[in-house]
This record gives structure tokens, sequence and C-alpha cells, in this order.
């Protein structure tokens, strides 16, 4: 498969920039293109369905997943989350595809890939991957974003605990802080290493 597309993977602690992270690399990269996933959790104001996530309400995605219809799902913070098999496809037509999951799925993109799809495709697909980890230099820059999303300071401390066991657990190909007013390196950073 000669024309087959890279998977960037975009993963990260809370609060960290991931979305903000996968909007400057497809402004930078027009072609790439945003794998969908789907969520149960709410809209916020600024989101849209089918373009930040494939919004569903719990029936529909246990629906879904009961089906077989995703390569993963996940449990986060009270909320589900997958990946349609489907949302893979223009991968095998060139298109680079960034794919914005959670910690514990992309520790297990490997295992996941291989029992989705046949043993050559999925040889491929791995070996066109990159996974980068975005964190925050410290809690306190955590905490000060995730009061601006009107969290609640026991939501917040959940949501680090979580990340905080990801990161003992689970092993990273690139590790990207983020800090406050370096957006536009962090992006680069990762430019380069998909170059590379």
């Amino acid at each position: 498969m000669e024309n087959q597309g890279k998977l960037i993977i975009i993963t990260g602690s809370t609060g960290s920039g991931k979305d903000t992270i996968v909007a400057e690399l497809r402004k930078i990269n027009p072609s790439w293109k945003q794998i969908v996933t789907s969520t149960t959790r709410s809209m916020r104001p600024n989101e849209a369905q089918g373009v930040e996530y494939n919004f569903l309400d719990r029936e529909t995605f246990k629906k879904m997943e009961n089906n077989g219809d995703f390569i993963e799902t996940v449990e986060y913070a009270g909320n589900h989350y997958g990946t349609p098999k489907t949302a893979f496809n223009p991968l095998f037509a060139g298109v680079t595809l960034i794919w914005r999951i959670e910690a514990s799925m992309s520790a297990k993109v490997n295992e996941l890939i291989n029992t989705s799809f046949d043993l050559e495709t999925a040889k491929n697909l791995i070996k066109n991957i990159k996974v980068f980890y975005i964190d925050l230099p410290d809690k306190e820059t955590i905490y000060k974003r995730l009061r601006t999303r009107g969290m609640s300071g026991e939501e917040i401390e959940r949501r680090i605990n979580q990340d905080e066991k990801d990161r003992a657990e689970y092993q990273f190909e690139h590790i990207i802080i983020n800090s406050d007013g370096y957006l536009n390196e962090s992006v680069q950073k990762i430019v380069d290493l998909i170059k590379s």
C-alpha cells in the first residue's frame, strides 16, 4: 500500500490543548483530516455535531458498541468515547488522518489495529503511526485552564489523578509540553517529528 496516509495520534492530559493543536495542524496542512470520534458527553457551546465529535445518547452508543462498529471505546470521567471503524477508510486512499483519543487507548493502538484489520493492512497501518502525548508544565496551569471551562475542583482533581495514572502506566513515543504562550512551538515540534 504505497499510497497509504499517515496516522497521527494526539492524546494527552486534560486541558493540555489537544483540540487546539489538532486545529493548528489542520490549518498548516489542510489536506490532513481529523477522525471524528463519538461521545456521550454533552456538547459544549463552541462545538458542533460531527465536527469535534459525533454526539450520541448512551442508548445509541451502546447499540453501536454491541454491533462491533467501533475500533475502540473507553469510559473517561463518566462519559463514553469511541472511534468508528469506517473513520479509517480515507487512510487507504493516501489521506493523512489525525486521531484524537484518550491516553489508555493510544497506548494500545497497535493491538487495536491488529484485531480490527487483516494482517497485511494492520502491518501497513502500524508502520505509518506517530503518537504524541500533549502535556502541561505544572498543576497550576491545569487548574487555571480547567477553571475557565467552569469545572469544579472535584472534577479537576479527578481528571488530574487519571492523567497521573496514565503517565505512570503507559509509554508514549513523543511527549510535547504545551506551555501557555508556546502553542506555535508545540505545533512546529509535532510537524518536524512527523516529517523526520
